[in-house]
C-alpha cells in the first residue's frame, strides 16, 4: 500500500463511519459474547475496527487480516491494544486458512464488490453458523448534482470495471452484496440489507475532489470516446464554486444464523 492509497483510506474513513448503518452494527455486536474474537477480513488500517468497537457493551478479541503488510503496520500503531491480532494472509488463495473456529463472528467493510462468485461462496461456507456484518459494498449508483450528459455513460464504465478482476476472479461488483445475501439465505441465516449510501456535499470538496480525479484516471485507461478532460474540468469547476453534490451508492448487510 503506498501513501496515496493510505491517504484514501484515512480521507474516507469519515464518510464511512457516518454512512453506515449503526443499526445493523449494534446488531451484529449483540451477537457477540463476551471473550469471543471477531475476525475482520480485508482489515486495511482498521477502520471497520473503530467504527465497531464502541458498539460492543464488552470489547471482544479481534483478528484483523489483510495481505497489505503496510496496511496492516498501520492498522497495528492506532489499534495497540492486547485484545487485537493481526494476520497477513491473502484472502484470494489463502481463505481457507481461515478455519471454522477461528473467530465467533465475521466482519468485512468496502470489499465485498472486489470479489468474485466463487469466493463470496467460500464466505458463505465459512460463516455457516457466524453472524456476518459486511458494510459499504458498492452497489453502482452515481448520482450527481448538477447532472451531466455524460454521467450514465461513465457510471457504465466504472462498474464494467467494477466487475473486472481484482485477484479474486470476475468481480461481482454492484451485485456482490445481493447476491452473497441469497447464499446465507440458504444457509439458514437472517439476513437485512440496509441503505448505506455516501452522501457527499460541498463541506466534503476534498473527498469529491479526489472521487472525480480518481474517476477521470479510470476512464482516461479505459476504451471509450466519453470526453473525460471536459467532464473532470467542469466538475472541478464545480466543486470549486461549492455547487456539486454526490451520492455514491453503497449497502450494508447484515446475517445472523438461526438459533
Amino acid at each position: 500500500m503506498n501513501t496515496k492509497e493510505v491517504d484514501w483510506l484515512t480521507l474516507r474513513e469519515r464518510q464511512d463511519h457516518r454512512s453506515r448503518s449503526a443499526e445493523l452494527a449494534k446488531q451484529f455486536a449483540s451477537q457477540v459474547t463476551p471473550n469471543s474474537t471477531v475476525a475482520d477480513l480485508a482489515c486495511g488500517t482498521g477502520s471497520n475496527v473503530r467504527f465497531l468497537r464502541p458498539m460492543f457493551s464488552k470489547d471482544p478479541r479481534w483478528l484483523c487480516v489483510d495481505n497489505d503488510s503496510a496496511a496492516l503496520a498501520k492498522a497495528k500503531s492506532i489499534l495497540p491494544e492486547s485484545n487485537i491480532a493481526f494476520m497477513q494472509l491473502d484472502l484470494a488463495s489463502q481463505m481457507s486458512s481461515l478455519t471454522a473456529d477461528c473467530s465467533a463472528a465475521l466482519t468485512v467493510s468496502a470489499f465485498l464488490d472486489m470479489t468474485s462468485a466463487d469466493w463470496l461462496d467460500q464466505l458463505a461456507n465459512l460463516c455457516r453458523d457466524k453472524p456476518l456484518l459486511a458494510a459499504l459494498s458498492s452497489d453502482g449508483r452515481f448520482e450527481w448534482d448538477p447532472v451531466d450528459s455524460h454521467d450514465e455513460a461513465i457510471r457504465q464504465q466504472l462498474v464494467s470495471f467494477q466487475c473486472s478482476d481484482k485477484g479474486f476472479g470476475p468481480a461481482l461488483g454492484p451485485y456482490a452484496a445481493r447476491y452473497l445475501a441469497e447464499q446465507l439465505q440458504h444457509t439458514g441465516h437472517q439476513v437485512t440489507l440496509s441503505p448505506s449510501d455516501w452522501r457527499l456535499e460541498p463541506m466534503d470538496a476534498g473527498t469529491i475532489t479526489f472521487m472525480v480525479e480518481s474517476i477521470a484516471k479510470r476512464i482516461c485507461t479505459m476504451n471509450t470516446d466519453i470526453p473525460i478532460d471536459d467532464w473532470l474540468a467542469t466538475r472541478k469547476h464545480q466543486v470549486e464554486s461549492g455547487e456539486l453534490n454526490l451520492t455514491v451508492g453503497h449497502v450494508d448487510l447484515l446475517a445472523l444464523p438461526q438459533r
